[in-house]
C-alpha cells in the first residue's frame, strides 16, 4: 500500500519576509507566521512528500526536539496548511482570487493579511493594478504599524528552530521591527519601480518609439 503524502494546500497566499514565511489561508482566514524551517516543509510539499521521508530528512535539525517535525505536520494538517491529498488542477486559485481577497480585508481592517493576499497576487500576475494595490498596502502599513501587526502573530512553529540563535532572535522585539522594515523597504522599492515605469511611459511622445520612452 502506498504511502499517504502531505501537499501544499491551494489556499494559501504566501508572503516571504525576513526569516520565512507570512501564510494567510483564504479558506479558514488565519494568518500564520512560518519560520524557515516550516517554510522549507511547505515548499518541498508542493510536490507531495511523505511523513517519513519529511521526519527523516529533518532528523538532525539542529535546534529542534526530536518530536518537532511530527507535532507540525499534524498542527498544519489540522490548520489546512497542508492537505492528505494532491489538490485537484481545478482548485487552483488564480491571481483575481488573492487580490479580491486582499480587498474585502482591507475593507475589514486588516491590512497585514491584506498585504500578504496581494503580494500573492502579484507574483502570480504581475500585472499595473495589482503593483499598484501592493504598493499601496505597503504605505498604509508602515515599518511601525507592520512591526506591532507581526508581533501579534505567533510563530507557528516555535520548536521547528534551524538552531537555537534563530529561536532567540525570533522572540526579541526588536528582531520583529527590523523584519517589518525589510518588508516595507521592499514593497515601497517595488511600488517606486512600478511608478518609474509609469512615468517614462506617460513622458514618451507619441510616435517617438522605445528611445524616446528610455531616454
Amino acid at each position: 500500500m502506498t504511502e499517504p503524502q502531505f501537499f501544499s494546500s491551494p489556499d494559501l497566499a504566501i508572503c516571504p519576509e525576513a526569516e520565512g514565511y507570512l501564510v494567510y489561508h483564504l479558506a479558514t482566514g488565519k494568518l500564520h507566521r512560518l519560520n524557515a524551517t516550516a517554510s522549507l516543509i511547505l515548499e518541498v510539499c508542493e510536490k507531495g512528500r511523505t511523513r517519513d521521508v519529511l521526519v527523516a530528512a529533518l532528523a538532525d535539525l539542529p535546534g529542534a526536539a526530536s518530536s518537532a517535525v511530527p507535532e507540525w505536520l499534524d498542527f498544519a494538517l489540522r490548520e489546512q496548511l497542508l492537505v492528505g491529498s494532491r489538490p485537484a488542477t481545478a482548485a487552483a486559485r488564480t491571481a483575481s482570487d488573492y487580490a479580491d481577497t486582499a480587498d474585502e480585508l482591507r475593507q475589514d481592517g486588516e491590512i497585514l493579511a491584506a498585504y500578504v493576499c496581494q503580494d500573492h497576487a502579484t507574483m502570480l500576475e504581475p500585472s499595473a493594478p495589482n503593483w499598484r494595490a501592493r504598493g499601496n498596502l505597503a504605505h498604509i502599513l508602515g515599518p511601525g504599524r507592520c512591526a506591532v501587526l507581526l508581533r501579534a502573530v505567533p510563530d507557528a512553529a516555535p520548536r521547528l528552530c534551524r538552531n537555537p540563535a534563530l529561536a532567540e532572535r525570533t522572540a526579541r522585539p526588536a528582531t520583529t521591527t527590523t523584519r517589518a522594515r525589510r518588508l516595507h523597504t521592499a514593497a515601497l522599492f517595488t511600488l517606486f519601480r512600478f511608478l518609474r515605469t509609469q512615468h517614462v511611459r506617460a513622458v514618451a511622445l507619441p510616435g517617438a518609439g522605445a528611445t524616446q520612452g528610455n531616454a
